[in-house]
């Protein structure tokens, strides 16, 4: 008869997603867990394969917070804007987080599909926004799109990391200015169409 499982599978991700938010994602380890939970690390094989399933759960619990952030756009009447300061706050909140869902290494190099198809369901609605905020084309939204998700990450590394911070006004006025220049380059009617199919039957 197997052993009784000394914690429940939500206790022990609860300290997993603990200790990464507080150490990062590498402090994740059958003995640091096992200290956070009080305990050797045996009781956690009891209810966990191996170490690579707790850290899949945690992962998951990283992106259901991050979502939480990105719902809280939906009170905004200009909600793919606001969905970018809350991606920048999550990074500046939770820099752990931020970097084990963006900023780790991966086996495989990560490109543009890779975010369409982890984020589909964000993706899907804030793509929706664009274009009815800016009344633009599926083409046209796949360019802003394209240029504000390198933009809103590469910002959000800068929270993460500690390399500097921006106040809300500060936000605005950054997040402002590319729009605008986006929107101009596509008014002009020169930018090309090529690599937007990223948003295009969606």
């Amino acid at each position: 008869m197997p052993p009784k499982p000394k914690f429940t599978k939500e206790e022990i991700v609860d300290k997993a997603f603990e200790l990464v938010r507080d150490k990062g994602f590498d402090a994740l380890t059958s003995r640091e867990l096992g200290n956070r939970l009080g305990s050797s690390a045996r009781p956690i094989f009891t209810v966990f394969k191996d170490m690579n399933e707790v850290k899949s759960e945690v992962k998951k619990k990283a992106e259901d917070l991050l979502n939480e952030y990105l719902t809280r756009a939906e009170n905004y009447e200009v909600m793919y804007k606001q969905a970018i300061k809350e991606t920048i706050q999550f990074a500046s909140d939770e820099p752990n987080l931020f970097h084990l869902l963006f900023l780790r290494n991966s086996e495989e190099p990560v490109n543009f599909e890779f975010m369409k198809d982890r984020f589909k369901d964000q993706i899907n609605r804030y793509f929706e926004f664009i274009k009815k905020n800016y009344q633009l084309n599926d083409e046209e939204a796949g360019i802003i799109f394209k240029h504000t998700c390198v933009y809103v990450y590469g910002v959000g590394a800068m929270c993460a990391e500690k390399v500097c911070t921006f106040s809300d006004d500060q936000l605005n006025d950054l997040l402002g200015e590319v729009f605008m220049a986006m929107l101009m380059y596509i008014k002009s009617g020169k930018p090309s169409m090529a690599g937007t199919q990223l948003m295009v039957n969606y």
